[in-house]
């Protein structure tokens, strides 16, 4: 992981467990390939799993900030595991749309100066 990058996994309404936690940072390894090694600015990742006992749903949120980019993910499914690949599949998602307006930002600001 980037030196600067926090990531915190917290349980709520279940047990702490080590499989799980290594199952979201497996799946969030596929989003850090968007984090620069060279990023200066501090990156805040919050993942939050939810079990619901009412109605055996469990909810995974995804709160990333840094410096170019800022997103909340939250999907519901009755299986966690699911839950948690939908929300990862969004965030990838997200940044790659964020990297690509960035991407498209620089090459429309090279051809204003080429003019």
């Amino acid at each position: 992981m980037v030196d600067l990058m926090e990531v915190h996994i917290k349980f709520r309404g279940m047990d702490h467990s080590d499989a799980i936690e290594a199952y979201v940072g497996d799946k969030f390894a596929k989003l850090e390939s968007f984090i620069k090694k060279e990023e200066k600015e501090p990156i805040n990742v919050d993942i939050v799993l939810t079990a619901a006992r009412t109605h055996h749903h469990h909810e995974v949120e995804v709160h990333m900030r840094a410096a170019h980019y800022s997103f909340t993910v939250k999907r519901e499914n009755s299986d966690l595991y699911q839950a948690i690949d939908k929300v990862m599949d969004i965030a990838y998602r997200e940044m790659q749309k964020d990297k690509q307006k960035q991407v498209d930002s620089i090459k429309e600001d090279n051809q204003f100066r080429k003019i």
